[in-house]
């Protein structure tokens, strides 16, 4: 049972060497965050985010037909079994990166 707690960490060690490689030097990080925020905000306009996090919360009436086209068209949302709509994994996805990756911290002043 040890040795699988050690296997696991192992893993995690490797996982973040590798990724360490791949950034290539200090700016690989920024890199990294405009590489999800360029796909996250690909193909979609102003406002279709927030559309998003509506759907989530379950308020649909606000959401424009052209923003449920776009978010459909990238698999950020599909039609319930009702009729409704549903946001998928993929949508929860990308509402969890632009929580973390467009929204960031505050700049200092």
């Amino acid at each position: 049972m040890d040795t699988g707690y050690i296997l696991i960490a192992c893993g995690f060690v490797l996982l973040a060497i590798v990724l360490n490689l791949r950034s290539r030097g200090p700016g690989g990080a920024q890199r990294a965050a405009m590489a999800f925020r360029l796909w996250l905000t690909r193909d979609l306009y102003r406002g279709d985010l927030t559309a998003l996090t509506y759907a989530r919360r379950g308020n649909t009436f606000d959401i424009d037909l052209d923003q449920i086209k776009r978010l459909r068209g990238r698999g950020f949302l599909r039609k319930g079994l009702f009729g409704g709509l549903r946001i998928t994994m993929k949508g929860r996805l990308a509402l969890a990166v632009r929580t973390v990756v467009i929204r960031g911290t505050a700049p200092d002043r």
